[in-house]
């Protein structure tokens, strides 16, 4: 190449280096955009369909049977999933581009779980998998995003409930002793092999031999908003005895910078 004549071999390694490193973010940022375009206009329809699924639940196209209402509500629920679905994918695009949105509200935590676990769609449970949920009278009001919080501890649960096949998913909180919220979903599952633990919050990573379905989004999506929240995650695991994943977050809004909170995850 013309531009590298005359370069040493260090230094013109050094240019290709930040030639490749320069594709690698343009290329990063198109992906980011493409999906942030898609999932915008993916949103639009769907809300179309949920309220001409609203409009028929409340009869205004004529009287349902009972079973024309139970199959409204099933593909109404479905319906909701996949615009939850559409906008993590959406959030996490704008993480990317550092343009996610924060807006912060003071919520009881028991509140909160009570919230999570009784909106777990049926379509997630399991025969022989009992859903629990520990409460705590104790437990003080926090301040955060909560449609991101529960977006975070849901994906918990479904991840949960997906790699157990029998026994039980526990959803759970407990004031740390540095008066940190902890809010843990812990199961009785496969588990998670130790060579695992290091990529399992990675995009599109999955471990191998678990057969659990999905494309790899659900804990890179809590990680990353996690980190947004300012919050960190932990995760602990015994391979045929089941994981708990460990949520710590501030009780008030006071932002974590994500590498801070990353910093104190690797220490505990």
């Amino acid at each position: 190449m013309p531009v590298l004549a005359g370069l040493s071999e260090h230094a013109a390694v050094a240019v290709l280096n930040a030639r490749l490193l320069d594709e690698v973010r343009q290329a990063s940022a198109l992906k980011s955009e493409f999906v942030g375009a898609i999932s915008h206009e993916l949103r639009s329809p769907l809300n179309v369909i949920l309220g001409y699924q609203e409009m028929l639940l409340e009869e205004g196209l004529g009287p349902l049977t009972a079973p024309q209402v139970e199959a409204i509500q099933r593909s109404q629920g479905h319906t909701m999933m996949l615009l939850e679905m559409i906008t993590a994918l959406l959030d996490l695009s704008r993480f990317e581009a550092g343009h996610l949105p924060v807006a912060r509200a003071p919520m009881p935590t028991n509140l909160l779980l009570q919230q999570i676990r009784d909106e777990v769609p049926e379509s997630w449970r399991r025969p022989g998998v009992a859903l629990r949920l520990e409460d705590d009278p104790s437990l003080p009001v926090i301040e955060t995003d909560v449609g991101k919080l529960k977006t975070v501890v849901r994906n918990l649960v479904h991840n949960a409930l997906k790699f157990t096949e029998r026994g039980s998913v526990t959803i759970g909180a407990r004031l740390t002793a540095d008066g940190e919220v902890a809010i843990t979903v812990a199961d009785t599952g496969c588990g998670i092999p130790p060579e695992a633990l290091a990529y399992v919050f990675d995009m599109f990573r999955q471990v191998p031999g678990t057969q659990g379905g999905g494309v790899g989004l659900g804990l890179h999506i809590v990680r990353r908003f996690a980190d947004a929240l300012g919050a960190t995650v932990r995760v602990d695991s015994d391979v045929g005895k089941g994981t708990c994943f460990t949520v710590t977050l501030p009780r008030t809004g006071a932002l974590v910078p994500r590498a801070d909170a990353r910093r104190r995850a690797d220490a505990a």
